[in-house]
C-alpha cells in the first residue's frame, strides 16, 4: 500500500483525524492573526493640489509600532508641505525640509509626545 492510500483507510475509519488536523490549523491561523497585531506599520499619504489659486503639496511618512508594554503604540514621522495655502490651511506648511515628529499612545489614552513620557495607566477599580 502507498502512504496515500493509508492516510485515505486511516481518515475513513477515524474521521476525528481530520477534525484534529483541523483545529490545528485553525489554532495556527488564530496565532498567526495575534502576532500580526504587533508587526511594524509603514504608512505614506501624498497629496497635491495643481488648479486653483493655491497650488501645493504634502507628503506624509509614518512608521508605527504597536507593543505588548500597555497597550502602547510607538511612532515617528516625517512631512513636508510645500506651495501657497489658505490661511485656514496653514498647518500643513512646514520647513523647507519638512519636519519630524514622534510620539507614542497608550491604550489608556496617555499621549507622550517627541520626548517627554505619557502617565502611567492605571488599573480600574474592581467591584466586589
Amino acid at each position: 500500500m502507498a502512504l496515500a492510500e493509508v492516510l485515505d483507510a486511516a481518515l475513513r475509519a477515524f474521521p476525528g483525524l481530520l477534525a484534529a488536523e483541523q483545529r490545528k490549523q485553525v489554532a495556527e491561523g488564530e496565532l498567526q492573526t495575534a502576532e500580526g497585531g504587533f508587526d511594524t506599520l509603514l504608512k505614506s499619504q501624498n497629496r497635491w493640489s495643481v488648479a486653483g489659486i493655491y497650488e501645493n503639496r504634502n507628503y506624509d511618512v509614518v512608521i508605527e509600532q504597536p507593543t505588548s508594554l500597555w497597550g502602547a503604540t510607538f511612532f515617528g514621522g516625517w512631512r513636508r508641505g510645500t506651495g501657497q495655502y489658505p490661511l485656514y490651511e496653514g498647518k500643513s506648511q512646514t520647513a523647507d525640509d519638512g519636519e519630524a515628529a514622534s510620539a507614542s499612545i497608550s491604550r489608556c489614552g496617555a499621549t507622550a509626545r517627541s520626548t517627554g513620557a505619557g502617565p502611567a495607566c492605571s488599573k480600574p477599580n474592581s467591584a466586589n
